[in-house]
């Protein structure tokens, strides 16, 4: 439920700022900061409240593997798995082998 103007309910009533932090409900445009002019500006920052800046934002890690075989080249099935994804290798770990007939 909206803590300031309206009735409103709902997992858009109590909307969190990505820049400054400050809440905000999205039906009435009232929060912590007072009344937003428009959805697309913060009240207390002034800045989109859903979109963090590419600058502010952490990099991508990789998850995996690269695709590759360590030693450049194809992908051999006799490596263990070893240069193979987390995804294969955590099949192969499991019991799961290419001869296998699903």
């Amino acid at each position: 439920m909206c803590k300031w103007y309206c009735t409103s309910s709902g997992p858009s009533t109590n909307l969190k700022c990505l820049n400054c932090g400050s809440h905000y409900c999205q039906a009435c445009l009232h929060g912590d900061a007072g009344k937003m002019s428009s959805l697309i500006k913060c009240a207390s920052c002034g800045k989109k409240p859903g979109v963090k800046s590419n600058s502010e934002r952490t990099a991508w890690a990789a998850v995996c593997n690269a695709p590759c075989h360590e030693r450049g080249g194809p992908r051999y099935d006799a490596d263990d798995g070893l240069a193979n994804s987390a995804f294969t290798s955590g099949l192969r770990a499991s019991g799961a082998q290419e001869s296998d007939i699903a």
